[in-house]
């Protein structure tokens, strides 16, 4: 991209948190949940295999649903009436709520969930202001674990984590073509998965195979009415407010913490791709996102994501795994990112340093976070080779050293090769440190 406008390619983090010892699974705090899943990050994962990701169309698929379990049957006793009552002010179906929350944290058996009411794996990020606990889990990175101590939310009651949980979904816009099924929780089960609420091929199966045990044991009970009956306490299901991120959404001072991507904008693109690189350009400007934004429309320029200098993430495409226009020969294969910055600037040894960029450290925490979430994501590695046209490659590189193959060796004045070894060792101190933490 021109030296005006450059970003380092980044993503959320898309860790797979599995609670120690029985949560199956935990889900990202709502700040970084949300803006993990409005970069699409957590989108139907294919692996290249297209009826990996496909959905039942119409109707709920038939199952060999079992007579429902004691536990199940303690877990409805116990929370149905926390899950029901939050329903019909969010029009979140309440079996619904029951068979994710089952499923989640394993029969609610785990400690977050039987003693702190976190029944989805809540994670409390900054913008938390509620009761924590921490608890030990393990982050996938680099297709290796690491096991860590997290803080999670804490709730007084049931009805305060089915209510928090209902609002995550309520007030995410991404999920909004949910709410047209509050009273068909297997529909409702279907737009949440393609908005990208789990990346496992076989989620819907497993969810309304549990809720069906739900719905199974509720009608003999009739102590509720099934979800397809209920009458809910709002104007329109599928009316959503407009959230604004919070501006404390991103800590890039933690190596494992979670970084919040703010959806700024929705730029236009050519289509998928799989990502195999990533590439660091530096935006020769300053102004905020809304600056680079005007500047890209007016150039039809497109890159992925963008890191202000206020160490805020920025996505600027509909999702991360598409192609943008930003470094040429090297669209189809590599995600981009714009850092601000660039203004001050000096030669050093023959060539253009950003040292706007080398002294914001808050910033450059921000870029290595996102490259390493990135890389984890994505199985990108830290170095690998550029064919001799561009074409295809992997690995992280700056604009300036793609473009030389893009520009059959021109090169141009971008992301300086200081910086762009700066974030390297340190993606590698923090490989090392993991290694040594796991063995």
């Amino acid at each position: 991209m021109f030296r005006k406008f450059i970003f380092i390619s980044l993503s959320c983090l898309l860790i797979l948190n599995i609670l120690v010892p029985s949560v199956l699974h935990a889900e990202a705090d709502q700040c970084s949940e949300e803006k993990l899943r409005n970069l699409g990050i957590l989108a139907l994962n294919c692996d290249g295999d297209k009826a990996k990701c496909e959905i039942p169309a119409e109707g709920a698929p038939t199952s060999d649903t079992k007579s429902p379990s004691n536990t199940l049957k303690d877990f409805v006793d116990k929370y149905a009436e926390g899950a029901y009552k939050n329903s019909l002010s969010s029009g979140v179906p309440y079996d619904f709520s029951l068979g994710q929350g089952i499923l989640e944290s394993g029969y609610g058996k785990s400690e977050l969930s039987s003693k702190y009411y976190n029944f989805f794996g809540i994670k409390a990020g900054k913008a938390w202001t509620g009761q924590t606990v921490t608890m030990r889990t393990r982050e996938e990175v680099n297709g290796g674990s690491v096991y860590v101590n997290a803080p999670f939310r804490a709730y007084p009651s049931p009805e305060s984590g089915f209510a928090d949980h209902d609002k995550f979904l309520r007030e995410n816009k991404r999920y909004a073509a949910a709410f047209q099924y509050s009273n068909d929780p297997y529909k409702f089960l279907v737009e949440i998965k393609k908005a990208g609420y789990a990346t496992d091929s076989g989620y819907v199966k497993k969810v309304w195979t549990v809720i069906q045990s739900v719905q199974q044991y509720i009608a003999t009970s009739g102590k509720y009415p099934p979800s397809s009956g209920v009458k809910y306490a709002i104007k329109d299901p599928t009316e959503t407010p407009n959230v604004v991120a919070p501006s404390d959404c991103t800590d890039a001072s933690l190596p494992n913490s979670d970084i919040g991507i703010i959806k700024s904008a929705d730029l236009p693109t050519s289509g998928p791709m799989k990502p195999t690189g990533i590439i660091l350009h530096w935006w020769g400007g300053t102004g905020g996102i809304s600056s680079l934004i005007s500047t890209l429309k007016s150039r039809g320029l497109s890159v992925q994501i963008a890191t202000t200098q206020d160490g805020l993430v920025h996505q600027l495409t509909s999702t991360i795994d598409t192609k943008a226009s930003h470094a040429k020969c090297a669209n189809g294969w590599a995600i981009g990112n714009e850092i601000e910055g660039g203004v001050k600037t000096n030669v050093v040894g023959g060539q253009v340093i950003a040292l706007d960029l080398a002294e914001n450290d808050k910033q450059f925490q921000s870029v290595v976070n996102i490259t390493e979430k990135l890389m984890a994501l994505y199985n990108i590695p830290i170095d690998g080779e550029i064919n001799s046209g561009g074409t295809s490659g992997s690995g992280v590189h700056s604009h300036k050293e793609v473009d030389k193959y893009c520009s059959n060796g021109s090169g141009k004045s971008d992301v300086d090769d200081i910086y762009l070894k700066r974030v390297k060792d340190e993606l590698r101190k923090r490989a090392t440190s993991k290694k040594a933490v796991s063995n």
